[in-house]
């Protein structure tokens, strides 16, 4: 139970950060501000409340895609830019970066609709933050770049094996971990009725010192060339 005034001097901001975390933990209904004494001191923590919830939401917001809800491009760049940092400090393995361009996406729009392609790609998207979730090495992380365009991170060397990987060259590993998410998306695109929306995957495995501007044109040329691997001419159209 919450107990009245245990410290006076603390601000309602402080006191409004408890509350949130403790209605969020199940422990105390909001309704339970009543418990503080006098109207105005509950003012001040239910605005404090509003204080703190309303700049979570703004964090969350800058660094998550609105539509899928998975990480954004920034928060990628973030988590690569500090597995980077480790591997050149030599605290942490050189981290794999792939770039994935969803296929035929606009003749999906043409073909079942916006609305259901929306749903399509949120589906892809969870399924690819899932997969990434599911190796369950710390740092990995999979995010939306923009429109039809999809990016993870994964370890790929003894210091990040998965249960799945072990004994595995990085390039197995990187392949495996590809097919699995080729194999997801085609489940995903028939489900939606658009069995032609594949995707096209290019990577690059850090090399020491290397950028993480270096790093991501790189794996962006790798994607443009398995995708003119796969669709010849009609790559540039996409």
């Amino acid at each position: 139970m919450h107990q009245q005034n245990e410290n006076p001097g603390r601000t309602p901001v402080l006191q409004a950060r408890e509350l949130v975390l403790v209605e969020h933990s199940n422990f105390i209904p909001l309704a339970e501000v009543s418990r503080f004494e006098g109207p105005r001191h509950r003012e001040s923590v239910l605005n404090g409340a509003r204080v703190v919830i309303s700049e979570a939401n703004r964090e969350y917001d800058l660094l998550h895609d609105p539509l899928t809800g998975i990480p954004n491009n920034e928060q990628f760049n973030l988590a690569l830019q500090k597995q980077i940092d480790l591997a050149d400090k030599g605290e942490g393995s050189h981290p794999v970066l792939l770039f994935m361009d969803l296929d035929n996406f606009k003749a999906a729009n043409d073909i079942i609709g916006h609305e259901k392609v929306d749903k399509m790609l949120i589906e892809i998207a969870t399924e690819l933050l899932s997969t990434v979730k599911l190796r369950e090495v710390n740092g990995e992380i999979a995010a939306r770049k923009s429109g039809d365009e999809l990016l993870a991170m994964i370890i790929a060397d003894e210091q990040g094996n998965d249960k799945r990987d072990i004994n595995k060259t990085p390039e197995e590993i990187v392949d495996g971990f590809i097919s699995r998410t080729e194999e997801a998306i085609a489940n995903i695109s028939a489900k939606f009725s658009a069995p032609f929306v594949g995707a096209s995957i290019g990577y690059a495995i850090h090399e020491p010192g290397e950028s993480l501007e270096r790093l991501r044109t790189r794996a962006d040329l790798a994607m443009y060339e398995e995708k003119k691997r796969r669709h010849g001419d009609r790559a540039s159209s996409r």
